[in-house]
Order: structure tokens, then C-alpha cells, then sequence
């Protein structure tokens, strides 16, 4: 069997070439990618006449799976079977799945999914030794265009190339969420308008719609002007004052990291890849007292939240125009 790690990328121009693997592992939790992945495989490997089978390893008993792979017709169709949960594989049906991986079926192919990528993991070891690998972690901000820019071209949508950097930075948290804001756009001015900053803005200020983490962006930049905007357009739309809090307190968490000269963080932080990557950005406007005094202004918010009958807005405003003019009380 073949094996390397090539990009996913190279591996769909093969797909298009009908080089296909007889079994693939994806490693990694971007969705979009995954999908798009198992999307073009069954397209190309299936047909009109194949079988899609999904099985989650969750849910769905180990043997299950390996009944599947030891079946064998000479007259049935090809298989395109999906395994989402594959590191609950117990250590038996591991070499098993080793023992059908050196003779696979030709009619069949495999692609198993684990969510999280770790290189020191010993089946992740064992999958990239008998399967041909592929990375499905969320991107890198900067391969993040290259990505989106082989989908739009993938999907024959008409939009340039500066457009596709303005929509990142907009909505850049995933390729998911890019991709699916170009759709609604499409959708909206049809698929022969070029879309271009023009259409992108009128689209916006039409139905003017926020996300948190455009919120957590003014703030760290002390806009506050825009972060006054943001969280009115947030609390309209149903965003409560809890998730705001959670928010902020996420932000300002990290930065206090931040500002103790703790650079990388692990684990969940709440904060998207953007965010993340403006910390050092954001570190410079406040020093480690305004920090601590804004988780602190944070905190008794909170509590407020659990005992007044004031309004969303005019709970979050005073805690935003203290963040962002450095008023603390």
C-alpha cells in the first residue's frame, strides 16, 4: 500500500485522476474539510451505483466494522464506508483492522476519522504506517486563503482574490464559516455577479449581523465606538450577557497569560484562531493591572447579571466603556 503524508489537496487531484487508496486516515477536527474530502471520494469511487455506509465506533459495535470488512461479494457494489470514533478501537480489533488493511478489497474503501491529530498517539502510528494519512486540523491563518480559494474555484463561484482575504478576515475562524458566508452571498446576487468589497458591504449593512468574537476583537483594540455597535447588533439578535462575559472573560484570561510571558496556551480557550493570533496585538493596550482589574470588573458583572432586572445593554455598556477607556470602579 502506498503510504506518505501528501496534502489533501494533491490527494483530491488524484481522486480526480481516479488514484484511488483503497484506504484513507483523516486526522484532525475541521469538519468542512472532512466532509469536502469524503464528498469528493464518493463522487469519484462510487458513482451512481455505490454504497455510502457511515459507522461511529460511539455508537456502533467494533464488530460491525469488521463484519463489513471481512464480507466479500463478486457481485456487489462499491463501498465507500466511513469510521468517525476510530481510536476506540480496542488493541484485538486493531490488528484485525491491520490484517484487512494488507488485503484490502478493491471494491472497497475505507476512510477512518480520528478528531484530534497527536503524532505520539500509537494507532495514529500504526493508521499512517498502513493508510494513506491526511491532515484535517483547522488550518493555519495562513494557508486559510489557499484553502478557500481552492473551494470557491472547486464550486465555480465568481469572487476575486482580495474579496476572498476581506471575507478571512471577517469570518476567518474556520473554512466552514468562510465558504458558507460565500454561499449566502452567491445565493443573494447570482452566480454570474462577480463578488467584490461592494457586494460584500451592501450585503452587510442590509442585515448587519455580528459574531462574538468581532466583539472580543474590538474590545482587545479598545474601539469603543464599534464594541458599543457590535454588542447592541449581538444583544438584538438574542446573544445573552452571560456569553458575553464568558467571552470576555476568555479574552482577558489569556492575555493575563499573555502578559506573564506564557505565549502558547493548551487546552480549550475559547478564543477562535483570529483572536488568538491578535493577542500580542491586543497585549499592548492594556498592562497586566488593567487585566486583572477588567477579569475583576468581569466577575462582579456576573453576579449582576444574577440579581438586577436591568436591561442586557445596560449591563454590558458600563463594563465596555470601563474596558475600553481604562475606568475601573
Amino acid at each position: 500500500m502506498a503510504k506518505g503524508s501528501p496534502t489533501i489537496g494533491q490527494l483530491i487531484k488524484r481522486i480526480h485522476s481516479n488514484e484511488i487508496a483503497p484506504a484513507y486516515s483523516l486526522f484532525g477536527n475541521e469538519s468542512f474539510l472532512q466532509d469536502f474530502f469524503i464528498q469528493e471520494l464518493a463522487t469519484y469511487f462510487l458513482g451512481d451505483s455505490g454504497i455510502k455506509k457511515h459507522i461511529s465506533l460511539d455508537d456502533d459495535k467494533q464488530d460491525q466494522l469488521l463484519a463489513d470488512l471481512s464480507a466479500f461479494s463478486l457481485f456487489s457494489d462499491r463501498e465507500l464506508i466511513v469510521v468517525r470514533q476510530i481510536k476506540k478501537l480496542t488493541v484485538n480489533a486493531r490488528k484485525e483492522l491491520v490484517d484487512y488493511l494488507n488485503n484490502s478489497n478493491a471494491e472497497t474503501c475505507l476512510v477512518l476519522i480520528a478528531e484530534d491529530y497527536d503524532d505520539r498517539n500509537a494507532l495514529q502510528k500504526l493508521l499512517k504506517s498502513n493508510t494513506i494519512s491526511v491532515d484535517v486540523r483547522v488550518p493555519f491563518p495562513s494557508k486559510m486563503k489557499e484553502w478557500v480559494s481552492f473551494i470557491v474555484k472547486s464550486k465555480k463561484y465568481n469572487i476575486n482574490d482580495g474579496t476572498i482575504s476581506n471575507l478571512i478576515d471577517l469570518y476567518g475562524d474556520s473554512i466552514a464559516h468562510v465558504v458558507n458566508e460565500i454561499e449566502k452571498i452567491t445565493l443573494m446576487v447570482g452566480t454570474e455577479t462577480e463578488i467584490d468589497d461592494s457586494i460584500i458591504e451592501s450585503q452587510l449593512s442590509a442585515g448587519r449581523e455580528y459574531h462574538v468574537w468581532q466583539l472580543q476583537d474590538a474590545v482587545g483594540n479598545k474601539d469603543l465606538e464599534k464594541s458599543i455597535t457590535i454588542a447592541k447588533s449581538l444583544i438584538e439578535n438574542g446573544t445573552g450577557i452571560p456569553q458575553l462575559v464568558i467571552n470576555f472573560t476568555n479574552l482577558f484570561q489569556q492575555l493575563l497569560w499573555y502578559s506573564m510571558g506564557v505565549r502558547q496556551s493548551t487546552g480549550y480557550t475559547g478564543l477562535n484562531k483570529i483572536i488568538s493570533g491578535n493577542l500580542n496585538k491586543y497585549s499592548r493596550n492594556f498592562d497586566q493591572q488593567e487585566i486583572e482589574d477588567t477579569l475583576l470588573v468581569l466577575r462582579k458583572s456576573d453576579m449582576l447579571t444574577k440579581s438586577t432586572a436591568l436591561s442586557p445593554l445596560a449591563l454590558i455598556e458600563p463594563v465596555i466603556i470601563n474596558i475600553c477607556e481604562g475606568i475601573y470602579v
